[in-house]
């Protein structure tokens, strides 16, 4: 658990990084035409921490309770429903930034949170708060790493 949340953390530091020094104009970068730039993949990292932070909290408040996500399916809807072409990445960033402070902050002080969990249910699956960490930690990587191969691609 100590080395996932290392990297779950460290994942703000890696999105920085990817970032650093792009104008606003390489924001609206992509691998190929019609896929996700690095503005809206920003934004959907965002989205799904942001996301993920209720069925965390719920896990670690009241383990073992049952949770429904309600979040619209589907990579088109969301991007085009929140203008993610339209809007400044910073308070996304921001936003980022802020819950995985607050996540790390509470792993302090709930010695066994990696073993709490929610049922999920729809499906009756269990599913853990270190399941949590670990899907949504790579989640930011794959997304960090799509960064970069934009830049790599574009020489940015």
């Amino acid at each position: 658990p100590e080395g996932n949340m290392a990297h779950y953390v460290r994942m703000v530091d890696e999105l920085d990084a990817a970032l650093a020094g792009l104008t606003e104009a390489d924001l609206d970068l992509s691998r190929v035409p019609e896929s996700w730039t690095i503005r809206q993949i920003v934004h959907h990292v965002a989205d799904m921490d942001a996301f993920l932070l209720q069925e965390m909290k719920a896990a670690l408040a009241k383990p073992g309770r049952s949770y429904v996500r309600n979040w619209p399916s589907g990579n088109e809807i969301v991007p085009k429903a929140l203008n993610y072409t339209g809007r400044s990445i910073e308070p996304s960033v921001v936003l980022f930034r802020a819950i995985r402070g607050h996540i790390e902050q509470l792993m302090q002080y709930i010695p066994d949170a990696w073993e709490r969990y929610c049922i999920e249910e729809n499906s009756g699956r269990k599913v853990s708060f270190g399941h949590l960490i670990v899907g949504i930690t790579r989640h930011a990587q794959e997304h960090v790493d799509e960064i970069l191969e934009i830049r790599r691609i574009h020489q940015r």
